[in-house]
């Protein structure tokens, strides 16, 4: 029977038990005018008027208080009294206390839309009234997809859907519910592209569980659950079949969204192989089967010749890894079965990998951007047995991605995930026990965006360095380090203390493999490589420098012993010009610390390096010459000089990096540091100078406050011009006694609109005079 005409999607079901305004139709019949979806309380031969104008199967169902045993007749028109219906059309009378109902197909050339009669009857009992409930059956429901759930009362007595069935195919029908009502599902077929209504007892399959079907047509069939006892339960409904199995394409995912996904794949390369499963929802969960056979069982798991699946919870892909090498499995076509497990309700994807990808050891890292439309990718590669591997894996972003290694310890080879030799979220080592191709994968386990970069070295696996951390370690460390601040970071390296010969280089690189041994890192960035005797440091910027991994290593030069030290400061700390200065007074152990300074251009700035012991403690101040990424090594220093007070003009409005070495790491030393503009003021005799002491929070994203000292009693105000040298706000204090004070300026132009983002000269007048200026940067 083909479909015609428009669905369209039923309202909310509103549960109401109480009797109909009654219409009158002849001389003694009064008409219950009815609601599809709602429950009506109907007396014995009352008789309701419905308007059925969807074009699906449709159901009309009396309901009973036990014991009592109520009957439904259904009819086409209206008549006089005493009968007031006539046109009988079908009657149900199923017998005890269960629900009556009667089942009308409107598709293609089935009934004709249009006003129906609905009569109940008491066949035995003593109550005056039943429910009665009408589905107009405006919905369907979808073969393989996601069970529907529904809630049910006393109040809820059917409901009732369209489902379209192909001749010849097996379907299974599957009720499930947790509690007490006697719930059922039944399944009616038109077999005629006719009119046709029908009782419940024309009904072609009925369970209260689980049943197979086959469609003798195909056609839409009606498809109710009937509550027989009028109970309080939830309920959850599938119909399923086994379709043919779609192919996949290498690294292309599948989306998945029935309760099974059914997929094939052909397997021509003499590589591993992966095929992996995981829910859209990482809340949720997927699981994965493999088989060898197209068919032969039974719906949902359709295949035969099971393998090996995956099932491991929620959050992470399932995914089964096979071996097609010389000696393994034969190549040919295989099947995987991908499921939600429980009752999950998001949909699932489906990557297959041919694993026609391979793994050079000490090669350049793969670089690779994943996310949603991506899960499993497979390389095979050689290792040598009895010899360690470094597994160099980094990541960046939201996803949650694993490197995983497999072995195929001989012959014929399947195994699920959890089958791994190793798995790491992060660099590793690996023994490799034999001489062999293993299998390398890298799993998105939550679909979410990121990169990664992947290498197999015969390098020790990369440490990951901490930040400001002096480290002793000997030859060939491979290292890591993972820059997260917006600011100046500083990798640095000297010989040990007690050795009086020998140097070690400072070098920074991009990639953490793919160089010949000694130095396996790969991509030289900038390194340092200075005279024996002195911290070699390399310098980045990361104001502008692109995030990510980053691969630090200290290179031996000819003569030098196999101790050296080495630190890392991943930045984050600033000195604010004007600001009291960075104390250091306690003993300095570290071999280097860095600052970022903010300095503007044309403007003359004093460094106060005031070194208390420490005859290795070194000031050096590095500069981005332009705006692109940027490192350097120390030789690149704007100055590198010992304590004292050094005069600067920058040349360049920006983000400067102050670097302190020690030069001489046996002498721990102590120093303060800060940065000034104008003239450094004189203290008076009460302890006080006259100067501006602090701009603070700076840089700023709303206000500042303006620190300073008076020596004696003044009028104190400041200025805030723009770099135009217009006047932008002025903040008066008024007069103030001597001592510490500070003022708040809110951000506000002197007309009360927010100030644009910029560099803002500050001066502080006395009495009138400059006695002090600063720069604050409005963010």
């Amino acid at each position: 029977m083909n479909r015609t005409g428009l669905r369209i999607l039923a309202g909310a079901v509103a549960l109401v038990a109480a009797a109909c305004v009654p219409a009158m139709a002849g001389a003694d019949c009064f008409y219950d005018d009815l609601s599809a979806g709602s429950t009506y309380a109907l007396s014995n031969s009352n008789t309701a008027r419905l308007a059925q104008n969807y074009a699906y199967w449709t159901a009309m169902a009396v309901g009973p208080v036990a014991p009592d045993d109520w009957d439904l007749s259904v009819y086409s028109s209206a008549a006089a009294a005493p009968g007031c219906a006539t046109g009988l059309l079908a009657s149900s009378a199923a017998g005890g206390s269960v629900v009556d109902f009667v089942m009308g197909d409107f598709n293609g050339s089935g009934n004709a839309f249009g006003t129906y009669y609905a009569k109940v009857n008491r066949f035995s009992g003593t109550e005056l009234t039943a429910w009665f409930q009408w589905d107009s059956g405006s919905d369907a429901l979808v073969v393989n997809d996601l069970p529907i759930t529904r809630a049910v009362t006393n109040l809820n007595l059917i409901e009732c859907w369209d489902v379209y069935l192909e001749a010849g195919r097996t379907y299974k029908f599957d009720l499930a519910h947790p509690g007490s009502a006697a719930l059922k599902v039944m399944l009616f077929r038109n077999p005629a592209d006719a009119p046709y209504w029908a009782g419940r007892s024309s009904r072609v399959l009925e369970t209260a569980t689980t049943a197979n079907y086959v469609a003798p047509a195909s056609d839409w069939y009606g498809v109710v659950v009937v509550n027989d006892n009028a109970g309080s339960d939830t309920y959850r409904l599938a119909i399923g079949s086994c379709d043919p199995p779609t192919p996949l394409a290498s690294g292309i995912v599948s989306g998945a969204a029935g309760v099974s996904a059914w997929r094939s794949f052909a397997q021509v390369n003499p590589y591993f192989t992966a095929v992996a499963a995981r829910s859209v929802d990482p809340a949720q969960d997927w699981d994965l089967e493999l088989y060898t056979a197209a068919s032969g069982g039974a719906y949902p798991a359709c295949f035969s010749s099971y393998m090996t699946g995956s099932s491991l919870g929620s959050g992470q892909a399932d995914f089964v890894v096979g071996d097609f090498n010389v000696g393994a499995n034969p190549q040919g076509t295989y099947y995987a079965r991908a499921y939600p497990f429980g009752a999950a309700t998001s949909p699932g994807v489906i990557e297959w990998d041919a694993g026609n990808d391979q793994i050079i050891v000490d090669a350049a890292p793969i670089t690779r951007v994943t996310g949603g439309s991506d899960v499993i990718e497979c390389w095979d590669v050689f290792l040598n047995g009895g010899q360690n591997f470094g597994i160099n894996f980094t990541h960046d972003g939201a996803a949650d991605v694993k490197v995983m290694i497999f072995r195929n310890p001989g012959a014929a080879y399947w195994t699920p995930r959890s089958g791994a030799n190793l798995t790491s979220s992060g660099n590793a080592t690996y023994l490799a026990p034999a001489s062999d191709w293993y299998s390398v994968i890298v799993v998105n386990d939550n679909g979410a965006a990121g990169t990664y970069k992947l290498g197999i070295s015969q390098c020790a696996g990369l440490y990951s360095l901490p930040s400001m951390q002096t480290l002793f370690s000997t030859p060939y460390l491979y290292a890591e380090i993972h820059p997260t601040e917006a600011a100046w970071t500083v990798f640095g390296a000297l010989n040990s203390p007690d050795e009086t010969a020998g140097n070690w280089d400072a070098q920074i690189f991009r990639d953490g493999t793919g160089g010949v041994f000694p130095a396996c890192p790969s991509t030289l960035i900038a390194q340092s490589t200075l005279p024996t005797g002195v911290v070699d440091f390399v310098a980045g910027d990361f104001h502008v420098n692109p995030p990510g991994y980053y691969y630090p290593f200290t290179l031996q030069r000819p003569g030098a012993s196999n101790n050296v030290k080495l630190c890392w400061d991943g930045g984050a700390e600033v000195i604010t010009v004007n600001d009291p200065p960075v104390d250091r007074s306690g003993f300095f152990v570290t071999l280097l610390e860095s600052w970022d300074v903010f300095l503007t251009a044309g403007q003359a700035y004093t460094f106060k390096f005031n070194v208390a012991s420490g005859s290795g403690l070194r000031l050096a101040l590095m500069r981005n010459p332009g705006a692109s990424p940027y490192w350097a090594g120390r030789a690149a220093a704007e100055f590198d000089v010992p304590g004292g007070d050094h005069p600067y003009i920058a040349p360049a409005t920006g983000w400067y990096g102050a670097v302190v070495v020690n030069d001489k790491i046996n002498e721990p030393g102590a120093f303060t540091l800060g940065v000034y503009t104008g003239a450094v003021a004189v203290e008076s005799g009460a302890g006080f100078s006259t100067r501006f002491a602090s701009a603070i929070p700076n840089p700023t994203r709303s206000g500042v406050t303006f620190g300073y000292e008076l020596r004696e009693p003044a009028a104190v105000d400041f200025e805030v011009r723009d770099v135009a040298g217009r006047l932008v706000a002025q903040v008066p204090a008024g007069r103030h006694e001597a001592g510490r004070g500070s003022l708040v300026w809110d951000g506000l132009t002197s007309g009360g609109s927010r100030v644009a983002a910029g560099i803002y000269f500050v001066k502080m007048k006395v009495a009138g005079h400059t006695t002090g200026n600063t720069t604050v940067v409005m963010l």
